[in-house]
């Protein structure tokens, strides 16, 4: 992995694990929950899971951080006194101790776990937090496999509410007051719950349909609200989650979730193509990038609880472990000792190409006062990173990872290296300046090699000067035979005008002594 990809990961991180350097929260899980009502409902559990493994030192603190998690919504399922929520608050809990279980027993380092555990969030919470947001029951009989529906006179049917639950199309009215009062949980739908806590990981897994009557920014505005939103023209829109039995995806993969749009009179039904318009397939690519930051081969970043004067040593390991805690708290270790805090200094720079003050800059800083660029549909686009990170109609996470492969020609003018927060930036290295590697350390680029020598100079020039203001006291010091004029003294027949040397000590005139 490239420096620049590592720095794209890292801010990447940022915007997922840490939103509340984003919005103003009073802890992280409120933060989290301020991301996932504006952006996406997966976000919730992915970035409370995703927070807990990073945040963790070991690989049981990271399990014991999920358990808390689960043992908060088993709480709120007691509190709920609405039934849907009810069920689904324990259905998280079921899939949160499953994932736990799962996840000890296959996985034997971070690697694995966080993999599984990642694969598993992608495959269970997303389906089941549209659920509970959109507070809706899912359609199943008791003991007959659900119905699947392909044409588009069928679907049409589940759109206009034309189709009733006795033939499988419950499909109800939400307003801003939350679903219909009529629609009520009955055992067959709480078995289709129970379906998507106990199959997901056989060799038969689930897929869920999700059929939305309305335009594509009147569905995303719902799902920010956190139910189906009247459209106040008389036309309500409508969500209804089916479940099918469907052939796993092929290892390694995680299975889809088909968006429906039915704005076009003419054409009913479409499927969504456009993957840039489809959210569950950024979190699938956040995902990805996060195993792939995980499992570079590159120290872990230490714990600050775990690093001290005592802990940094001379040794190369330990001053590259020092210098990598940087991108995961954003700040170096106080360090008492002149010379461990230079040898720290000069590792930051082999590693990152700058000075440790510039890693220890907040993030919070970079990210309300630089750029970033970001894929807005058709086109690259810039805007602070605060302001894109905030719109809901682009790619949080992911801004520094699509902008990272994006061509010159088609990115917007490249941002310059000097700016503050340069380990958030993304550059192309030129050509006449590539980084070369030899026998595992890195040459400098012609432009380090220059302001190498300028900055020795200068110190050069400096210790000079100092040399000689030095040597100029020390000269002073030690003259120290000081004359006065006198008056004249009959006893040993001295002018008037003689030059008597004074001594400041016994020592100083005893050394003149020794020299007559």
């Amino acid at each position: 992995m490239t420096d620049g990809s590592l720095r794209g990961a890292r801010c990447a991180l940022l915007l997922l694990l840490h939103p509340e350097n984003l919005i103003s929260a009073d802890n992280t899980d409120a933060a989290a929950k301020t991301v996932t009502d504006r952006f996406s409902e997966a976000k919730y559990i992915k970035a409370l899971a995703m927070h807990a493994l990073t945040g963790a030192r070991s690989h049981d603190a990271a399990i014991d951080n999920l358990k808390t998690h689960v043992s908060a919504w088993q709480l709120a399922a007691a509190a709920a006194k609405d039934r849907n929520k009810q069920i689904g608050f324990l259905l998280l809990q079921e899939k949160g101790a499953r994932s736990l279980k799962e996840a000890t027993k296959d996985a034997e380092d971070l690697k694995q776990k966080t993999a599984q555990l990642v694969e598993v969030l992608n495959r269970r919470y997303g389906a089941v937090m549209a659920l509970l947001k959109a507070k809706q029951t899912v359609t199943t009989p008791a003991t007959n496999p659900p119905q699947k529906y392909s044409s588009e006179a069928q679907c049409q049917q589940i759109l206009t509410g034309t189709a009733t639950g006795a033939d499988h199309c419950d499909v109800k009215e939400v307003t801003t007051d939350g679903p219909s009062p009529a629609a009520k949980l009955d055992l067959g739908k709480t078995k289709a719950l129970k379906l998507l806590a106990t199959q997901d990981l056989k060799p038969d897994d689930i897929t869920i349909k999700t059929y939305v009557k309305g335009t594509l920014g009147t569905i995303n505005q719902a799902y920010e609200n956190g139910k189906c939103k009247d459209s106040g023209g008389g036309n309500s829109h409508f969500i209804k989650i089916e479940v099918e039995a469907a052939k796993a995806p092929a290892p390694g993969r995680v299975a889809e979730t088909p968006l429906y749009d039915s704005s076009s009179n003419s054409d009913k039904c479409k499927e969504v193509q456009n993957k840039e318009q489809k959210t569950h397939m950024d979190n699938d690519i956040v995902a990805a990038s996060l195993c792939n930051y995980k499992s570079a081969k590159r120290p872990a970043p230490l714990n600050p609880a775990d690093l001290s004067e005592s802990t940094i040593t001379a040794d190369e390991e330990s001053l590259r472990q020092a210098a990598t805690l940087l991108p995961s708290v954003g700040a170096a270790p106080t360090l008492n000792d002149a010379q461990k805090k230079q040898e720290l200094k000069n590792k930051l720079k082999e590693i990152y190409g700058t000075e440790s003050k510039d890693m220890q800059r907040d993030f919070v800083t970079a990210l309300q006062t630089l750029s970033g660029t970001y894929h807005g549909g058709t086109k690259y686009h810039s805007d602070k990173i605060i302001n894109i990170a905030k719109n809901s109609n682009t790619n949080k996470a992911l801004i520094w990872l699509t902008a990272q492969k994006a061509e010159t020609k088609d990115a917007i003018a490249p941002q310059s290296a000097t700016n503050k927060g340069e380990e958030c930036k993304i550059h192309k290295p030129k050509k006449n300046a590539k980084r070369m590697v030899a026998n595992g350390k890195e040459r400098l680029t012609r432009k380090a090699h220059a302001n190498l020598k300028m900055e020795k100079d200068r110190q050069t020039q400096q210790q000079g000067q100092q040399k000689e203001l030095q040597e100029n006291k020390r000269k002073k010091r030690n003259a120290k035979g000081k004359t006065r004029k006198i008056a004249k003294m009959a006893a040993n027949g001295m002018e008037k005008n003689a030059k008597i040397p004074v001594f400041s000590s016994t020592r100083n005139l005893l050394s003149w002594l020794l020299l007559l």
